[in-house]
């Protein structure tokens, strides 16, 4: 950092002061408390049944909407006099450099965070279906390259096999497989401890499904990351130099959920568990980038379990869609049009909503007038009608709400 030194300034709130509000969108400030209790409350806790947290001196809250430029995913109230630190997305690189530790605090709390609600969301989206990351699944991924005619990307993906799994229930088809493929030099598969790394175009640097022990910053070339998904490869991203890849992995100690492809020569910094806390701790520049990717996955996720509060299924279409405009940072205005990268059935599942009751919802939602299917995907003729549609359904629903609980303090 250079020139003046950045000052952070201090707010304070007297009891019950509301300090922020969930799904309000204000100022780009996180707070750290000084002083004080703050009670935080979202609708998702409703859903999850949980405590509202009362957070003490030393905590942070605020930082999700602050780092990402979302509305908020939690509101909070000021349980007595309190004195908070009013930290600027601009200014985060200068407080993590004054104190290292805060960096590493938020990074395992939201990781903890990504964890445990994916899997609430899985269990109540899924209803309870079994995972396919299994040692089989990492096969099936080398024998669709192999099928499609992809030999090194086939041949990283059996290698993986055959090392992780001697004893796995495709361990004689995988090395068939390998022996098959003309001009394989299997040391080229084996782990490396390099930090600096160099890939060639169409080489694999991770399978999905294979075991994560290191995240890559891409120093220059591109990374395309994609899955195989019912014997297709889709592409979810294609990723630029300065961009994080494979953090997940390492944070959860989890098997990788995509494959990454050097897209191009490509040229990538790895980081692995041993060394992790210390480069983010002195990397000021990645420890803001992986604060903001885990800050932009946790309102996602967030805004997926507050969709399961929507009572009427039309309307959690509806708020779908205009949640994943929102997190694309699409501008809502009038008669501007949206292409959705997905098309009706993906929209079913993002719900979980592969039922009949989906089926009716999905056909009165496609009936309308600025909505079509184009190329397989949902297009808008006027994204402002779908968040008017969000609105409209949520104020019905707290209406019926409220008569509810009106009802139920009156009695029969």
């Amino acid at each position: 950092m250079s020139g003046e030194p950045v000052q952070l300034s201090v707010a304070n709130f007297k009891p019950n002061s509301f300090i922020i509000i969930e799904n309000k969108q204000d100022q780009d400030l996180f707070f750290i408390i000084r002083q004080g209790h703050v009670k935080i409350t979202s609708s998702v806790q409703a859903l999850l049944k949980e405590n509202p947290p009362i957070l003490g001196p030393g905590d942070f809250f605020g930082v999700i909407g602050a780092m990402t430029g979302h509305v908020r995913n939690e509101t909070a109230v000021a349980v007595d006099a309190c004195s908070l630190i009013c930290v600027k997305k601009s200014q985060f690189g200068f407080l993590i450099q004054k104190n290292a530790p805060l960096a590493m605090k938020i990074i395992r709390s939201y990781s903890r965070d990504i964890r445990n609600l994916n899997q609430e969301l899985a269990r109540r989206t899924t209803r309870g279906a079994a995972s396919e990351d299994n040692p089989d699944s990492l096969y099936f991924v080398g024998e669709y390259y192999f099928q499609h005619d992809l030999p090194q990307l086939a041949a990283y993906v059996f290698a993986q096999y055959v090392r992780l799994y001697p004893e796995g229930n495709l361990i004689g088809e995988a090395k068939e497989k390998l022996e098959s493929i003309p001009g394989i030099d299997l040391a080229k598969y084996e782990p490396r401890a390099d930090f600096n790394r160099v890939y060639q175009d169409g080489e694999m640097i991770f399978s999905e499904f294979e075991p994560g022990h290191e995240l890559f910053i891409i120093q220059s070339g591109k990374v395309k990351i994609a899955k195989i998904v019912n014997n297709q490869e889709l592409l979810l991203a294609v990723l630029d130099p300065g961009s994080i890849v494979g953090e997940m992995a390492i944070l959860d100690n989890k098997n990788r959920t995509a494959s990454a492809i050097a897209f191009g020569e490509t040229r990538l910094m790895a980081v692995n568990r041993a060394n992790f806390e210390k480069v983010v701790i002195q990397n000021v520049t990645m420890a803001t980038k992986l604060i903001t990717i885990l800050s932009d996955r946790i309102w996602t996720i967030y805004k997926q379990l507050a969709n399961l509060l929507i009572t009427d299924p039309l309307a959690r279409l509806w708020d779908t869609l205009y949640t994943q405009m929102l997190k694309a940072h699409v501008v809502i205005e009038a008669k501007k049009t949206y292409h959705f990268a997905f098309g009706p059935a993906e929209l079913l599942k993002l719900t979980g909503l592969e039922g009949p009751a989906g089926e009716v919802a999905l056909k009165k939602l496609l009936g309308h007038l600025k909505l079509s299917v184009r190329n397989d995907k949902i297009f808008c003729e006027d994204i402002s009608e779908i968040k008017k549609e969000v609105e409209f359904a949520l104020r019905m629903q707290e209406r019926g709400a409220k008569l509810e609980a009106s009802k139920r303090r009156v009695g029969p």
